[in-house]
């Protein structure tokens, strides 16, 4: 059963690609990303089928990002073992195309904002001429936090209902919003993968069903971590603003929803936590409001 659901989830994602207003309203590389997206999920392969892709794919990233040894087949023998073992447990929802993307979007700087930073506050995607789990790891969940952000846009794009929608179309909105938050659920407990939502409106759906009293405002140890964050991609006038803002706590726009957000999953990853500790899954606790 959760087999199928996955499979519906995917399915309905395909079919959000199509509307004109998620085409027009993606970047060129959002588009490849959520195409990418879509595609058949490693899951879904046999063990031989997916080995012999990996083995394959492997070969080219590490001859693409620069490790000397990608023709030495000894050592990439190691490599694609760990790698394959690596994938199949913890990446079992990307497609084979969504791993080549993850590798070359961290190439050309889009993964930066995700990605870990070195000591001198520039992200960190470097391999150390050795592909192994410290490596591929914080690219692929640097990538997965970047998916996030654009399946959030895209069902921000979707265009509002003129109609009046149905009762079996609310009923099949609401299960697709469920199963987002079901999955990051799934991806925390299993992955240790952090929540990452943009919207509060999931949020709000623990408020609705009364999981949690309130929605709390952004605390100043949250202001403080997105701040610092901010401050290493921002350069010129845009740093200066930046500084100018958080000394006068006059938070507004962007910035104040960046504050509202990190609050937002901080406290989903400690509802998360909650339900971990006392051995349950999020099933038993938030339900589909139309059954």
């Amino acid at each position: 059963m959760i087999e199928l659901r996955k499979d519906d989830h995917l399915d309905k994602r395909k079919g959000l690609l199509d509307v004109s207003e998620v085409q027009w309203g993606l970047g060129a590389n959002e588009m490849i990303l959520a195409q990418s997206s879509v595609e058949m999920p490693i899951r879904k392969y046999n063990d031989e089928k997916l080995i012999e892709k990996i083995k394959t794919m492997s070969k080219f990233v590490c001859r693409d990002i620069g490790v000397t040894y990608w023709d030495q087949p000894k050592q990439m023998q190691y490599d694609n073992t760990r790698f394959f073992t690596t994938i199949k447990k913890y990446y079992s929802d990307f497609s084979i195309s969504e791993i080549k993307t993850a590798f070359e979007m961290a190439s050309i700087g889009e993964l930066d904002e995700w990605l870990p930073k070195d000591k001198n506050g520039a992200a960190d995607n470097k391999h150390y001429n050795s592909f192994n789990l410290a490596y591929y790891s914080k690219i692929l969940n640097a990538y997965r936090k970047k998916r996030n952000q654009v399946w959030s846009k895209v069902r921000r794009l979707l265009p509002v209902a003129e109609s009046t929608i149905s009762e079996e179309e609310k009923k099949e909105n609401n299960r697709f919003f469920i199963n987002e938050i079901y999955d990051a659920f799934d991806q925390y407990q299993i992955n240790e993968i952090k929540p990452n939502f943009i919207m509060t409106m999931y949020l709000e759906e623990f408020l609705h069903q009364r999981l949690i009293k309130e929605i709390k405002k952004p605390t100043k140890s949250t202001i403080d971590k997105v701040y610092k964050n901010n401050l290493t991609k921002t350069r010129g006038k845009e740093r200066r603003k930046l500084i100018d803002e958080y000394h006068s706590n006059n938070f507004k726009g962007s910035l104040k929803n960046q504050y509202q957000t990190a609050q937002n999953n901080l406290e989903l990853e400690r509802i998360f936590k909650e339900i971990i500790k006392q051995e349950k899954h999020l099933r038993d606790f938030l339900k589909y409001r139309y059954e």
